[in-house]
């Protein structure tokens, strides 16, 4: 008769035949040998009671600092019961070192790369879960925050020293990612009112050079058409000169 056991890394069902049957899990590829005494689909009164003192004295090694202890102390329990999740909460309290409960919202990573917050989650009521879960949004508000003052002070920085319109549209789109954190909505305005300004100024200037390019056009035309004309007037009296002396030669011949 076909048994179910879970997997040891993923926590999906297998199936298997025989005792010491080697099974690979379908989902996440884990290969484990199963035995037919390793689950039993009721935990028995006796059963029950050995696990509660088994978590009593989990949590009373943890509240003391004995980690390595309180994770073994777990590993029995869910030898009995593979879904417990406060035996799963308690590895994750050990992986954490910390002493109490409360004391998970204050880890520097998120729980949700500990396999043993998955389980502990996935295996909790809801009570439970909703705690795990308002310690992780705790951590997660923590760590966007630091993430929130990191981009704030580098935005920040850069702006005292940002020259030219295409930084300080740069630098406002920074503050703007984070618009809600302190005053970084105001500064992305100021950045882009000084971006607007910078623009403008740099338009008027595009347009007083061009003016300026005109004009100094406008001048070397009329200096040409007037160095033209002179060399039309000197060729004009040179010629008339010549036709006086050859008129006079003639004249003066007879």
């Amino acid at each position: 008769m076909s048994k179910v056991f879970k997997c040891e890394s993923c926590g999906a069902d297998l199936d298997f035949q025989d005792s010491g049957e080697i099974v690979q899990c379908p989902y996440c590829g884990t290969r484990q040998t199963l035995y037919s005494d390793s689950y039993s689909d009721e935990i028995s009164d006796e059963q029950r009671r050995k696990i509660d003192s088994l978590l009593k004295r989990v949590f009373i090694l943890l509240e003391d600092g004995e980690f390595k202890k309180a994770d073994k102390y777990c590993e029995r329990v869910l030898d009995v019961d593979p879904e417990n999740a406060l035996a799963y909460l308690g590895k994750l309290m050990a992986e954490k070192r910390v002493n109490s409960r409360e004391d998970l919202a204050d880890c520097e990573e998120s729980l949700w790369l500990s396999n043993n917050y998955y389980r502990s989650v996935i295996y909790a009521e809801s009570d439970l879960k909703s705690e795990l879960e308002s310690y992780e949004a705790k951590i997660n508000a923590r760590l966007e925050n630091k993430k929130n003052e990191r981009d704030y002070n580098y935005a920040l920085s850069i702006m005292k020293t940002a020259d030219n319109e295409d930084a300080l549209r740069t630098i406002a789109n920074m503050f703007m990612r984070i618009k809600d954190y302190k005053n970084s909505y105001s500064l992305a305005q100021e950045c882009i009112n000084r971006a607007d300004e910078m623009k403008r100024e740099s338009e008027k200037f595009a347009e007083e050079d061009r003016i300026a390019r005109e004009k100094i056009e406008i001048q070397s035309q009329e200096q040409a058409k007037t160095q033209a004309m002179n060399e039309t007037i000197n060729k004009f009296i040179i010629f008339l000169l010549c036709a006086g002396i050859c008129a006079l030669v003639y004249f003066t011949s007879k």
